[in-house]
């Protein structure tokens, strides 16, 4: 929320629309500008669109980027609040233990951001995920054999602060193959690159995007002359794409390897082995400047 207050207040006043969910899009069938249809009907005639809705993305099916697959295991995250303070410190700590990892990062003296991932059951896909005490339970359940403190954790959590989601990703080749533009439409962040949050680069990966896209089309729109802003447009869409789909690509595939190291011991034997091989260094990943604005 406050990250996209401070971005809101960078824009011209009434520029932003919340609750505007598009539920359909095609291309105008004289002008080839796209025409999106929002969910109460009303129609925007666009001359560009940047699709940032999610991994179920309509823009992302529009351009041709193939269903998202879903994961093996499941993710619920929390905070804490300690009145008292915590005991923890400032450190990221990590726990694991047969097929349960859990992650804990302080946020401030008595606020602690947790999160866990477990293997996906039935329940999780049902009305259930979004009851509180259920993701309470099935959480609690899941790390019994952890350290009390943990466990304390996770019970005291506000049941208001508590989310059950499951994983959702694109494959790396994928990534590889599509387009990801068309026309005047391009997708970025999880519309473009949904990946398992097993290296926390999802975010990063996205306000990237955010820096990259402007920058070509900047370059682009200054060159402008009657006639040709659409072409100039659709160049700096197709170079914005071409530089971040490598980049993609790779966190992708690494996200990849490290779910499958998660999975059954066949496929873990295998994700594990794929690490060793294609990424000696686990940390290379964060090795990466996108440049200026």
């Amino acid at each position: 929320m406050e990250l996209m207050k401070a971005l809101a207040e960078e824009l011209p006043v009434e520029s932003v629309y919340l609750g505007c969910r598009a539920v359909s899009i095609l291309l105008d069938p004289l002008t080839s500008n796209p025409l999106l249809q929002l969910h109460d009907g009303t129609l925007i005639k666009a001359k560009i669109v940047i699709g940032c809705d999610g991994v179920n993305s309509i823009i992302s099916k529009f351009v041709g980027v193939n269903s998202p697959k879903l994961f093996s295991r499941c993710a619920t995250r929390g905070f804490t609040y300690y009145e008292g303070g915590h005991s923890f410190g400032d450190k990221f700590c990590f726990y694991s233990s047969n097929d349960v990892t859990l992650g804990q990062l302080p946020v401030t003296d008595k606020l602690v951001y947790w999160f866990l991932t477990r293997v996906l059951t039935s329940q999780d896909l049902s009305d259930a995920k979004k009851d509180p005490a259920y993701i309470t339970k099935a959480s609690l359940e899941a790390i019994k054999g952890f350290l009390e403190e943990i466990l304390e954790l996770v019970k005291n959590t506000e049941p208001n602060a508590l989310y059950l989601t499951e994983l959702w990703y694109r494959t790396p080749w994928d990534l590889v193959r599509t387009k990801f533009r068309k026309g005047t439409v391009v997708v970025a962040g999880g519309a473009m690159h949904a990946m398992c949050p097993f290296i926390s680069q999802g975010g990063g990966a996205s306000l990237d995007d955010t820096v990259v896209l402007p920058r070509y089309l900047s370059e682009k729109l200054k060159q402008v002359a009657e006639g040709e802003g659409k072409r100039l447009v659709e160049e700096a869409l197709d170079e914005y794409v071409w530089e971040r789909r490598m980049r993609v690509f790779w966190l992708s595939l690494q996200t990849y390897f490290i779910g499958l190291a998660q999975d059954n011991k066949v496929k873990k034997a295998l994700g594990i082995a794929s690490l060793i091989l294609v990424f000696g260094d686990q940390r290379s990943h964060t090795d990466y400047d996108c440049g200026c604005l």
